[in-house]
């Protein structure tokens, strides 16, 4: 039996998981998780490139994410038709576009204000922006477990992409270093 009192009783963690027939498709790199953070001290952009390879149009009607603080604050918009992999070139759909808060760190699956259908064969991107509301936001990315080399994971070239607002441009995830950069 554990009490209350027990010091030993220091961080909680709980889940709370969607039925997996909310959803018909799931588009997703994200495999295992991330492994390091990106800090700034402004907002911060990052975005997913999709293709729906199947044969029937699929509705986009939901976004997920990591955060990695309490109470971020989250934009999430979707372009379609895009003309070449980066993921702000094509048309903005701006009913999908929602915005909020997510109360607590960890995976979150974000229903979009209307959803899209997208046809067979059409790209679209998913993009994620943090907004800095305190000092520093936080983005969590892919890596490679280099403690005990357990595994190692990361995005292909053209699906993930961070948003470098020094240099004013989309940069492939497969390109970023830790660092600090392409």
């Amino acid at each position: 039996m554990i009490s209350y009192y027990d010091a030993s009783l220091c961080e909680f963690v709980s889940f709370d998981a969607d039925s997996k027939d909310n959803y018909d498709t799931n588009f997703g790199y994200d495999g295992v998780g991330y492994e390091s953070i990106l800090s700034s001290r402004e907002d911060v952009s990052f975005a997913n490139v999709f293709t729906n390879t199947g044969s029937v149009p699929q509705k986009i009607s939901a976004a997920a994410f990591y955060t990695v603080q309490d109470g971020q604050e989250y934009e999430v918009s979707i372009n379609r038709r895009l003309k070449t992999k980066n993921p702000a070139d094509g048309v903005s759909v701006n009913v999908c576009t929602t915005k909020g808060t997510i109360e607590y760190n960890g995976y979150h699956t974000v229903p979009l204000n209307e959803g899209i259908i997208i046809a067979p064969g059409e790209s679209f991107s998913v993009i994620v922006t943090f907004l800095c509301s305190d000092n520093y936001v936080y983005i969590p990315i892919e890596g490679t477990n280099s403690y005990e080399k357990v595994c190692s994971f990361g995005s292909l070239p053209n699906q993930s992409f961070l948003y470098n607002s020094y240099e004013n441009k989309w940069m492939d995830a497969t390109s970023y270093s830790e660092a600090g950069g392409e």
